[in-house]
């Protein structure tokens, strides 16, 4: 194997694990076990890797456990691809952009925690969404420091702040998305107005993509990266939109009230997923646009 290679293959699998990661989080939130096992960092006072997992009392001591142990899983890789950024100087200024991933993911950790000692709606709700910006920017190393992304320079004429501008308000509807899973009272169900905010900032995510990639495809044209991750993004997009309204019709029988079946806690998740997803390519065609406005200028 091609020793300069390896930190994009890490980073590639910290990407990966980090999007199993998410969706066993989003199965958590989706089951509203978050708060299954009561203490941290510790399981009912064992150590995390010492507690026997597949004796779990309940389902939902389960899968927060397992979320758990996922987690160490993804913190290992991170050290691992930070360690390979910096001895194969993957990119300019690899030692800073490794301090910064380590910072991140065990920032990550502590923020989940926190949400569990102090029974904080506020922390999960950070901790969802960071979850995703992380994931996203795994992607978008993965691709920076891997094999071609320096033969991706083309027009220095790409929307720079419409890109970054979409990527932004998909991590702000990540937030309300967010806020919805973690504030729904199980007797009471949604509030009318974070239901109304959420589908406002559903048509201005689908918006904003429709105009960034209108761009894209006319200004950028003869760009094929751009292109292409322009169609995903309007995919993704598109699959989003379809889950979302797939979800808001399961739901909506109940009030959003109640525990919630196995359907709806699987067409929720498969919801929160890809908002990760496409936040990952809102980021990656951000990432493309920068990078050419600064080789044009």
């Amino acid at each position: 194997m091609d020793a300069a290679r390896l930190p994009s293959r890490l980073l590639a699998l910290l990407a990966a694990g980090t999007f199993v990661l998410l969706a066993a989080g989003g199965l958590v939130t989706s089951y509203g076990v978050g708060l299954a096992v009561p203490d941290w960092p510790t399981t009912f006072g064992e150590g995390m890797v010492s507690y026997d997992w597949f004796e779990s009392p309940s389902f939902g001591v389960f899968l927060e456990h397992g979320h758990r142990l996922m987690g160490i899983v993804v913190g290992t890789i991170t050290l691992a691809a930070a360690a390979a950024m910096v001895v194969h100087r993957a990119l300019p200024r690899a030692g800073l952009w490794a301090g910064l991933l380590v910072a991140a993911v065990v920032l990550q950790g502590v923020m989940g925690g926190l949400r569990v000692v102090e029974l904080s709606p506020a922390w999960a709700i950070v901790h969802g969404v960071f979850g995703q910006v992380f994931f996203a920017a795994t992607v978008v190393l993965a691709l920076v420091t891997g094999r071609g992304w320096a033969d991706r320079i083309g027009p220095a004429n790409a929307p720079k702040a419409l890109a970054v501008g979409a990527a932004a308000l998909v991590v702000a509807q990540a937030g309300m998305g967010a806020g919805m899973r973690h504030t729904t009272d199980p007797v009471l169900g949604l509030p009318p107005a974070l239901l109304a905010a959420h589908l406002l900032g559903a048509g201005a995510v689908v918006a904003g993509t429709f105009v960034l990639v209108r761009r894209l495809r006319t200004a950028c044209a003869e760009s094929r990266p751009l292109v292409r991750w322009s169609g995903v993004l309007a995919s993704l997009v598109g699959c989003q939109a379809v889950l979302g309204l797939a979800a808001w019709r399961l739901a909506a029988g109940t009030g959003w009230a109640g525990s919630p079946t196995t359907s709806e806690a699987v067409l929720n998740t498969a919801h929160q997923a890809t908002g990760a997803l496409v936040l990952a390519a809102a980021a990656v065609v951000a990432a493309l646009c920068l990078a050419r406005g600064r080789t044009g200028e």
